[in-house]
C-alpha cells in the first residue's frame, strides 16, 4: 500500500455502482494499477475487461484484502474477461510493471 502513488499520469474507469463496486485502472509513469473494492457485505466475482493491460507484458502482481487472514499475494492473468474473486467489503490491488 506504500507503494502507491500520490500522482496519475492516467485513469480509467473499469467497472462500477454507487454502494455496490468501483474498479480503477490508474498509471503513474509506466506503472499501472488496478484497484477495486466490493462495497456490499457479500462475497462476488467480478469479471474485468483487463485487455488494453495484456500487451504491457511485464510482472503481475495481485494483492487481496481479506477481512480475516489480512492480505494475501496472488497471481492474475490478465485478459479480456479477468475473473477476480472478492469477498464482502473486500478490495483488491493489481501492480503492472514493464520486464525489466
Amino acid at each position: 500500500m506504500q507503494q502507491l502513488p500520490t500522482h496519475w499520469d492516467e485513469s480509467r474507469f473499469i467497472a462500477g455502482y454507487p454502494g455496490k463496486l468501483a474498479v480503477f485502472a490508474r498509471r503513474a509513469g509506466d506503472t499501472w494499477f488496478v484497484t477495486g473494492i466490493n462495497g456490499e457485505a457479500e462475497a462476488k466475482t467480478i469479471t474485468l475487461d483487463l485487455s488494453f493491460l495484456q500487451t504491457m507484458g511485464g510482472n503481475i502482481e495481485m494483492i487481496v484484502s481479506d477481512g480475516e487472514r489480512g492480505f494475501q499475494t496472488h497471481k492474475v492473468v490478465l485478459s479480456a474477461k479477468t475473473e477476480i474473486k472478492l469477498q464482502g467489503n473486500d478490495g483488491f490491488i493489481i501492480r503492472i510493471t514493464p520486464k525489466s
